[in-house]
């Protein structure tokens, strides 16, 4: 068996050491590409809850608990679209979060 000379060695840790540098890039990549995207979902969620949210919001708070549909019916019409919006609202957050948890969860199994 042969002996590796002073050149050989460098030339083996260089190498080694540039493997491991695109490995590193290519690991700080993804976790910005992942961040990026995190947080275009949660500056979608934020436009999303704006003033008609808020009102849709306050509105349901002012209805009773155990309401029936018709004393909802009974409270107006005008409240409906609010909670179309409220409605339209929570199920973007839904589906966001959702998406969000699935991606989460296939690393943690």
């Amino acid at each position: 068996m042969t002996s590796l000379d002073l050149q050989t060695w460098l030339s083996l840790i260089s190498t080694v050491a540039i493997m491991l540098a695109l490995v590193v890039a290519g690991v700080q990549v993804r976790e910005a590409n992942r961040a990026r995207r995190d947080q275009a979902a949660v500056a979608l969620l934020q436009s999303a809850q704006g003033d008609t949210w808020t009102r849709a919001m306050n509105s349901l708070a002012q209805l009773l608990a155990d309401a029936s549909a018709d004393q909802l019916d009974a409270a107006g019409s005008g409240r409906r679209p609010q909670f179309w919006t409220l409605a339209s609202a929570l199920r973007r957050s839904a589906i966001w979060s959702s998406r969000g948890w699935s991606r989460r969860r296939k690393w943690t199994t």
